[in-house]
């Protein structure tokens, strides 16, 4: 992956999110967080040629990450080193390397807490986080709101990735991703169930990943929007209420496990918005350094987010189709 978009640290920080990242650099020596998103570089790049040997496709549905902390994501890529130790093929081996040295970084943070030893980086809340001024992925309103007037115009920055947008076909390449991500979602869903004996309607997993993301404020419904979104959640058989905000709270819990498909989905649109604010900083040129990166992954985020609405609803008609 390029390290093109102002440093590892802030494609990163795009990547696993804020607590993750926040968690690394405060538990972890400058040092080792460099050297740990070196690997990590080392290893998506190693897995992006060879994309049938992730891992992740395999996993069980209740193992999926969660990226809430380090210590989270730590027991992630613990279970991704299983699944690789069975692999005797390329690139198996090899990204089993990558990933135990990743492992033996984020213990260095477990063995200092627990040795009362831990670094200045660890015990220091008020040391300075690397890249730490990117607004979070996803955007909400008030990370716009909080951007200094000194930054570039959100308004016509905007403009230039909605442009990027529509000249470098990013509807289909996003809609193939998604759905991509769907797909072995539910293959993952089926062998999981064929071994339990549960069942899951395919209607269910559109609501399941509508609640996931609308938790993760991945998607948000104003009230221009919301009585379309209401409408395919009635029609999937589930009560809910609207707020006169727009929001949708659920009356019951979601009928299936959704954190298996919402952190596939997740995963699949920060690398979008990495890649959209990657690739429109390489064709435009851009007013300022780190304001103009904060401002053009915020836009990347909104445009992002502003597809998935339409997305997840176009998912929701097809399963409800074949039902």
């Amino acid at each position: 992956m390029s390290t093109a978009l102002a440093g590892i640290s802030n494609a990163y920080r795009i990547l696993l999110g804020d607590d993750v990242t926040d968690d690394l650099e405060r538990k972890l020596a400058s040092e080792d967080v460099k050297e740990f998103f070196k690997l990590h570089m080392q290893y998506d790049q190693l897995a992006e040629k060879y994309p049938k040997s992730e891992p992740v496709s395999v996993m069980h549905a209740d193992s999926l990450p969660r990226f809430d902390s380090m210590l989270e994501y730590s027991r992630f890529l613990h279970r991704i080193q299983q699944k690789l130790g069975m692999l005797r093929e390329k690139p198996g081996p090899d990204l089993n390397k990558l990933v135990i040295k990743m492992i033996k970084i984020l213990d260095k943070a477990e063995d200092s807490n627990n040795n009362n030893t831990a670094t200045s980086s660890a015990v220091d809340p008020r040391r300075g986080m690397i890249g730490r001024s990117l607004p979070a992925v996803p955007l909400s309103m008030q990370a716009v709101e909080a951007l200094p007037y000194s930054y570039p115009s959100f308004a016509k920055t905007y403009e230039v990735v909605v442009n990027f947008w529509d000249n470098k076909d990013y509807d289909k390449r996003l809609t193939n991703e998604l759905n991509r991500a769907v797909r072995a979602s539910l293959l993952n869903l089926q062998q999981h169930l064929s071994h339990t004996g549960g069942t899951a309607p395919v209607s269910d997993l559109a609501v399941a990943a509508q609640k996931y993301l609308m938790d993760h404020n991945w998607i948000r419904y104003g009230l221009e929007d919301v009585a379309e979104a209401s409408y395919v959640l009635a029609n999937a058989g589930y009560e809910h209420d609207v707020t006169t905000e727009g929001d949708i709270l659920f009356d019951s819990h979601c009928k299936v496990t959704y954190r298996f498909l919402g952190a596939n989905l997740e995963s699949v649109l920060r690398k979008c918005v990495f890649n959209l604010a990657k690739e429109t900083m390489n064709g435009v040129v851009l007013a300022g350094r780190q304001p103009a990166i904060d401002v053009l992954v915020a836009c990347s985020s909104k445009k992002v987010q502003e597809f998935a609405k339409v997305w997840l609803h176009n998912l929701h008609e097809t399963f409800q189709q074949e039902n």
